[in-house]
């Protein structure tokens, strides 16, 4: 999903207490599990925990009528890799409402995972957090104030080190996707008077929500004829060229090639690079 690398990066956060309000234990160590077939997926997020306990949670923003046999697979990828039977959790983060079966029922095969919607959450607790992940986190979950929990998390980011305050708002703004709160972030942003300065203002926060708003139309009328995926590549293909010019100013053909020519992986972690990149060569370096 195009949420997935900032929400992994957010959870992998050692102090992160939405985590642990999930797990009932600390993280003793993030382990990069390996998939022999490519008719698989990556799974999102395993981890041992303190208490021994092997555990797995997949990130979902959509709901995929195969997800209980992924889950399936998952858990015996695991416990044959590590022999022990992982816990599983499924955190569902997406817009529509949660329409996911839980279990697998046959005649010789019961097999169930829990699925949790982040908006049964109370935001509240994640607010209130120190880290500073928990609190952009806290904006996907049951929000009582919409605008003052909004005000809350950008007066935090406000708090941060210059240079930490980039990557926090635009993190912030892609999750605000799944709600549609990024108007109200330009909104309540543009009255804070310290929490993002002028490039900030102008490279991140307007011309990052106009592409998207653009590019989620565009997206989503080619992906009626061309495919979810391809439309989905074409929006972040479309969005990272505005911020790029905008950046840099009117780019090369070369890198107007490698722009069309790249997948949505590597789409997104060019976007990531445009964080802290200086120049153009610098985003678009091949991995």
């Amino acid at each position: 999903m195009r949420f997935d690398t900032i929400l992994k990066t957010l959870f992998q956060a050692s102090t992160l207490r939405l985590l642990e309000s999930l797990t009932n234990a600390p993280v003793r160590e993030w382990i990069n599990v390996e998939i022999p077939s490519a008719r698989m997926n990556k799974l999102d997020l395993v981890a041992w925990l303190t208490d021994g306990r092997l555990y797995h949670l997949e990130l979902q923003s959509g709901n995929d009528p195969e997800m209980a046999q992924r889950m399936l697979d998952y858990y015996l990828l695991l416990w044959k890799r590590y022999g022990v039977v992982p816990v599983q959790q499924l955190l569902y983060v997406g817009r529509r409402p949660l329409a996911m079966s839980t279990e697998i029922r046959h005649d010789n095969l019961t097999f169930r995972y829990p699925i949790i919607d982040i908006r049964d959450l109370d935001s509240e607790a994640f607010l209130q957090s120190p880290a500073i992940e928990d609190n952009l986190l806290a904006v996907l979950c049951r929000l009582k104030d919409e605008r003052s929990a909004v005000r809350r998390i950008l007066a935090r980011i406000g708090q941060l080190p210059a240079s930490q305050r980039l990557n926090a708002m635009s993190q912030l703004l892609v999750l605000s996707g799944l709600r549609r709160l990024e108007y109200v972030i330009k909104e309540e942003s543009a009255q804070m008077p310290v929490t993002i300065d002028p490039m900030e203002n102008r490279v991140i926060r307007d011309y990052f929500l106009q592409g998207k708003e653009e590019g989620r139309i565009e997206g989503k009328q080619e992906g009626r004829v061309e495919g979810e995926q391809e439309g989905a590549r074409k929006e972040a293909m479309g969005l990272l060229t505005r911020l790029l010019e905008r950046r840099f100013g009117p780019l090369p053909r070369a890198a107007t090639r490698k722009l069309k020519a790249a997948d949505l992986a590597t789409l997104e972690e060019w976007s990531l690079r445009l964080l802290d990149a200086a120049t153009l060569e610098e985003v678009l370096r091949s991995t």
